[in-house]
């Protein structure tokens, strides 16, 4: 009976906190609907991206709920709000409200956070749903991260291709186009998208080593 009451207890917790995230979600998300109809003209470049952006946060955030009540992901509670935040930070405060070319450092910061969040959500998978030992889960939330970053970088450029976006800021180094020679002049031959999708992978390692070193005292600790 006791066993019955502290699942029934938890079950309405963690009910309460998805309705919290929803209304929270659902407020930033028409927050930044209202702002970018009100600032931004739809002949604007990445116009419809920025416009959708809620709703691809929208889904992110069910599809991380529907992997939490599918065992897929076994996460803290005090992740899973983090992840959340993370979400809409990244596509409501980056696109939206387009934070990311408004506010200094804001993407390096985001990718930064990733690495930290995305380990502890693997770190955490890993030793709740199979027991794996500390360094084990947090080597598995490492390499959870770094995939993640991978793809997010795929993502970034896809927009860029497909929308005209400057996730990748690929645009920052143009100084100027030559007819003559039918080609672009550029501040770096490296070209400045290569150097800013290498400096976003490694601040997401740094972050990725700084959630393991979390997740392997975490567990060190709970162990003891």
């Amino acid at each position: 009976m006791e066993i019955t009451e502290k699942a029934r207890a938890s079950a309405g917790q963690s009910m309460s906190k998805r309705t919290a995230a929803g209304i929270a979600a659902a407020v930033a998300g028409a927050a930044a609907v209202y702002y970018v109809l009100m600032t931004a003209s739809p002949g604007e470049q990445g116009y419809l991206y920025r416009l959708m952006s809620p709703v691809v946060c929208a889904v992110l955030l069910v599809a991380e709920d529907l992997f939490e009540r599918t065992g897929a992901l076994r996460i803290s509670d005090g992740t899973a709000a983090l992840m959340r935040l993370f979400a809409a930070l990244c596509i409501i405060g980056g696109r939206a409200f387009a934070f990311y070319s408004r506010v200094p450092f804001y993407d390096k910061m985001l990718h930064t956070l990733s690495g930290i969040l995305f380990t502890l959500t693997g770190a955490e998978t890993a030793r709740r749903s199979r027991g794996s030992s500390a360094f084990s889960a947090a080597m598995t939330g490492v390499m959870l991260s770094l995939s993640v970053g991978y793809v997010w970088e795929l993502f970034e450029f896809a927009g860029d291709a497909l929308f005209g976006l400057d996730s990748q800021r690929w645009s920052v180094g143009l100084l100027g186009y030559v007819p003559d020679l039918g080609a672009w002049l550029v501040s770096d031959p490296r070209g400045h998208a290569i150097i800013d999708t290498m400096e976003d992978m490694f601040v997401c390692l740094a972050g990725s080593v700084a959630g393991a070193v979390c997740a392997y005292v975490s567990a060190r600790r709970s162990a003891i």
